[in-house]
């Protein structure tokens, strides 16, 4: 990994469902990834500040994926960006890095 880098994100893929729980401690979406063709439901929660820890499950698969991430919410427009540093299964030394944009409402 380089000290500065851009990561360019291939392909987004539309969020199904999101749930905001707990004034925003907690964060729950599903989505379909078309890469692995899966649905998965993503469940996060806040652990310090901006910094949420969560899980993230395979609807067709038995695979769990530990995630890490930071979110941040614009206060004046109510967009969410969420920005994962860590999708790790237990059985792969590789993580992924992530990004999910919820718009205001």
């Amino acid at each position: 990994m380089f000290t500065r880098s851009f990561h360019d994100l291939d392909e987004g893929y539309e969020l199904q469902t999101v749930i905001r729980r707990n004034d925003g401690d907690e964060i729950v979406f599903d989505f379909w990834h078309s890469g692995d063709e899966q649905t998965y439901t993503v469940k996060l929660t806040r652990n310090n500040a901006s910094v949420f820890t969560g899980i993230a499950t395979s609807q067709e698969s038995p695979d769990v994926a530990q995630l890490t991430c930071r979110v941040f919410v614009d206060p004046n427009e109510g967009d969410t960006i969420i920005f994962g540093s860590k999708w790790k299964y237990p059985d792969n030394p590789k993580t992924f890095n992530w990004v999910v944009r919820l718009e205001g409402d």
